[in-house]
């Protein structure tokens, strides 16, 4: 073959390769751009499908959350003002005893007698001043005592007067007398309480009689002083 003959046999060939090349890259534009009207995406841009946002206030994966149901404590009825406590009411103290004041009491029988001050002799005439006692209490609170045995005490001396208290069942009474003259002063105390027992009265009383004289004999002054004490319990009847 000639040199001409086989360059152009060369040129052939090439522009047939050329025009393989030229087919190949058209197909795959076109196919690409089919795609692209059809609106296939290739995998990449196919993204997975988006899942629904769980809402907050129902979280189903939160073990905090799923715990068990929180239950309101039980709701206390009040009390109607009305019915208040089952507690019982107070019962009402018991009343004190109260004291029933005689007018006026009479001695009936010296149960007892002591003398606690003074010379052994006027024990006798004490207890009889003593046996010979009444006792007089007014509705203001006023109190006198007096006796019958005017021999041994000096009726200028009576009655012995004063107050009285009532509280609690028995009575309390305290009187005196004081007697004064240019020769001296006497006096007479008398104190003690007094209870109902039965069908008469209990008297438990202490009487005091002092004296004090004084005289002056010559320029020469001269004086003198006595007392005496006694307790004695007197069993008496309202009179």
């Amino acid at each position: 073959m000639t040199a001409a003959a086989r360059t152009a046999l060369t040129l052939a060939a090439g522009i047939a390769t050329l025009s393989v090349v030229a087919c190949g890259s058209g197909g795959t534009s076109s196919h690409t751009a089919a795609q692209a009207s059809q609106g296939i995406t290739s995998p990449a841009s196919q993204d997975s499908p988006s899942q629904t946002a769980t809402p907050a206030s129902q979280d189903h994966t939160s073990p905090a959350n799923q715990g068990t149901p929180r239950q309101s404590p039980p709701v206390q009825t009040a009390t109607p003002a009305g019915q208040g406590s089952t507690r019982p009411a107070a019962q009402p103290a018991t009343p004190a005893a109260t004291s029933t004041v005689p007018g006026h009491l009479t001695a009936v029988t010296v149960t007892s007698f002591q003398l606690t001050q003074g010379q052994p002799g006027w024990a006798a005439g004490e207890q009889r001043e003593v046996a010979g006692s009444a006792w007089t209490f007014g509705p203001s609170g006023s109190f006198s005592w007096t006796t019958s045995d005017t021999a041994d005490m000096a009726q200028d001396l009576l009655p012995v007067t004063g107050s009285y208290t009532a509280s609690g069942g028995s009575i309390t009474f305290h009187g005196t007398h004081t007697v004064t003259s240019s020769a001296g002063s006497r006096t007479v105390i008398v104190d003690g309480t007094v209870r109902q027992g039965g069908s008469g009265y209990q008297v438990a009383m202490r009487m005091t009689s002092s004296s004090g004289m004084g005289a002056v004999v010559d320029g020469q002054q001269f004086a003198s002083a006595n007392s005496a004490v006694n307790q004695s319990v007197i069993a008496a009847r309202a009179s």
